[in-house]
């Protein structure tokens, strides 16, 4: 029987014969897997990317329904199997797929961001949007969402320019709470100072997008004070 770390191993190998393009040499170390996992669902989500990698994606969705069909929850053969799908070309399928698991599993984060995740590669960020929307329901207290929501909003207001403007002060907003939640995030500081920054000056605005603009920079220089990038920061940041 393998132990554990041997086990990680032979799988780093394996996802790594398949990267590489050789599934000829992925079935040489998944046959030594099997022997001692054959009928665990890890085992069967292997074997269906090694069947995709082979080109046989058909029979790699029978490998993972077969998963499914006894334990519908297990949102690791879900993800396996959209993923697949998603690299095949069958994005509606993949999308279809994970709405089915949501129905009946809306609290699973990874779940939610991995089809953001999916919506985004695709440049469907309006979708991707409405996720990240759940997410913020959900877990009012990650700072992070706060961001990624902001900056999806960003990205699709680019489509439609008379709203972009609009959509750039609902984006402020999301990026002004991010930075309440953790005033010390680089990343959420940058984002608010950007969105400021894009959304120039207005006389409706009552010095709103000043003030912001201020507390963004003023946390922004506070984190780079004692870094050796703190005067090209000053430079960047005004």
């Amino acid at each position: 029987m393998l132990d554990i770390e041997n086990a990680f191993h032979l799988e780093s190998i394996f996802y790594a014969c398949l990267e590489c393009g050789r599934p000829d040499w992925g079935r040489v170390v998944f046959n030594m897997l099997k022997k001692h996992g054959s009928n665990l669902p890890k085992t069967y989500r292997l074997e269906a990317l090694l069947l995709n990698s082979e080109g046989k994606p058909q029979d790699a969705y029978q490998r993972l329904y077969s998963i499914l069909k006894a334990a519908p929850a297990d949102s690791n053969t879900w993800k396996t199997l959209i993923s697949i799908k998603n690299s095949a070309g069958g994005l509606k399928d993949a999308i279809d797929d994970i709405n089915v698991y949501l129905r009946n599993n809306q609290a699973d984060l990874e779940t939610w961001q991995f089809l953001a995740n999916v919506y985004i590669e695709n440049c469907l960020y309006s979708k991707a949007i409405y996720c990240i929307e759940e997410l913020v329901i959900t877990y009012p207290q990650n700072y992070y969402l706060f961001v990624l929501y902001a900056e999806l909003v960003c990205t699709d207001a680019r489509k439609e320019p008379r709203k972009m403007l609009v959509q750039y002060l609902l984006a402020r907003k999301y990026a002004a709470h991010a930075v309440i939640l953790n005033p010390y995030s680089p990343k959420a500081l940058w984002c608010l100072y950007h969105i400021c920054r894009s959304c120039g000056k207005s006389k409706q605005d009552g010095g709103v997008n000043a003030d912001l603009t201020k507390v963004a920079v003023d946390g922004l220089k506070k984190i780079y004070e004692k870094s050796p990038l703190k005067e090209i920061m000053k430079e960047i940041i005004q």
